[in-house]
């Protein structure tokens, strides 16, 4: 059998520092307004820049798969993407979300990462139900392809407009800064619809309060480490909820880079 080897790559990198000052978050820019996803196995699922339509491309065969348009008359949307996940059938359909009642009205929709070793992946809504909105967390199981929905308890956050939704460890959560704390719930069980609450001392806001309006919790790690963005400074800061102090700050950036990324023969059922 024969056998790919490494391809040289060359991208555009914008480095984002995460909680680990040796890892980073990239995001890579290819030729054609393309930007990568995700990645594995030797495959590249990229978004167009300029239509937003999703391909999954080999690079080193030069095949590509065009996925269905997320955003076609049929209220189709694509919620995840994970190399690791194989359906049986090997066929791609667009999967329809649970209907909304004529009184709801959808204010923002919100798409979570994949979740593989949980095998779920979840969108977040903001429902208007008369004069009053709530969240809901849209979870689909990857392997009995059905949606459950989970309502977020009323009244744990005063304004669902500014709520943040992040990766806590292994689930998705809703989280907002509360004078000089962060309040959390976790969806522990989205099947058994089971809610979490974690508030975490944000010491830091006591030196620094202009940072309440700024900055944004995106993960909590297993390591115990919380990583909020802030656009307004341009940059990451990493904060030891144990410790209760930053241990670390980071500034986006933007560089040329050169990969090499191992090459594989693997073929999609549609790839041309």
């Amino acid at each position: 059998m024969a056998r790919a080897r490494s391809h040289q790559l060359s991208c555009q990198r914008i480095v984002e520092p995460t909680a680990s000052p040796s890892k980073q978050v990239t995001t890579l820019l290819y030729a054609e307004n393309f930007r990568c996803v995700a990645s594995g196995a030797g495959l590249f699922m990229e978004e167009s820049l300029t239509t937003g339509v999703f391909r999954i491309r080999n690079f080193a065969t030069g095949q590509v798969l065009y996925l269905p348009d997320a955003h076609d008359s049929t209220g189709g949307v694509h919620v995840g993407f994970a190399f690791d996940f194989h359906p049986t059938d090997v066929e791609w359909r667009t999967l329809k979300l649970p209907s909304q009642n004529e009184s709801r009205v959808m204010i923002s929709r919100r798409i979570a990462r994949a979740i593989p070793n949980q095998g779920v992946a979840h969108l977040v809504d903001l429902i208007e139900v008369g004069k009053d909105f709530q969240l809901e967390v849209l979870s689909f199981d990857l392997w009995s392809e059905c949606f459950t929905v989970t309502t977020l308890p009323q009244g744990v956050f005063k304004d669902l407009h500014r709520v943040s939704i992040l990766r806590w460890k292994d689930y998705i959560a809703v989280a907002g800064i509360v004078g000089e704390a962060l309040n959390v719930l976790v969806l522990q069980d989205f099947k058994e619809h089971k809610w979490s609450n974690i508030t975490v001392p944000l010491e830091f806001l006591k030196h620094d309060p202009v940072l309440k309006d700024q900055i944004k919790p995106i993960l909590a790690t297993r390591f115990g480490k919380l990583q909020f963005t802030n656009p307004v400074r341009n940059d990451i800061l990493e904060y030891d909820m144990e410790r209760e102090k930053i241990t670390a700050t980071g500034t986006k950036s933007t560089e040329q880079k050169i990969y090499l990324v191992k090459a594989s023969l693997v073929t999609l059922k549609g790839m041309k």
